[in-house]
């Protein structure tokens, strides 16, 4: 198998194997290793065709007010829980149940 044309997310081979390069000035070797450090504060990874089409659907998702509040929102630095946890480049705070729960799913993703 050529890994010209394997993509990097599911394993496949596919002949139509494209680069997906981010430049976000964030270390996105923190997201998956699978992302190459390119030196010019871009990371890139080989897709299919199948892969990109997931990325562009989760991009359209987070555009349109999908997934987490927005940083307008401070609900998520509620005082009460006395964990700051930095995920996906943001603080989030935990309680200590919390805390204990994203420590086992960051394991288990690891794993992976």
């Amino acid at each position: 198998m050529n890994n010209d044309f394997v993509c990097q997310v599911c394993g496949c081979e596919d002949r139509d194997i494209r680069t997906l390069k981010l430049d976000f000035c964030w270390n996105f070797s923190e997201v998956s290793d699978k992302f190459i450090f390119e030196g010019d504060r871009s990371y890139s990874m080989r897709a299919c065709k199948n892969c990109r089409g997931d990325f562009i659907g989760i991009l359209h998702h987070w555009i349109n007010g999908g997934f987490l509040p927005s940083s307008n929102d401070i609900s998520h630095l509620d005082p009460e829980k006395g964990f700051p946890v930095r995920v996906d480049g943001r603080i989030i705070m935990m309680t200590e149940e919390e805390l204990e729960d994203h420590k086992n799913l960051t394991d288990d993703i690891e794993r992976l």
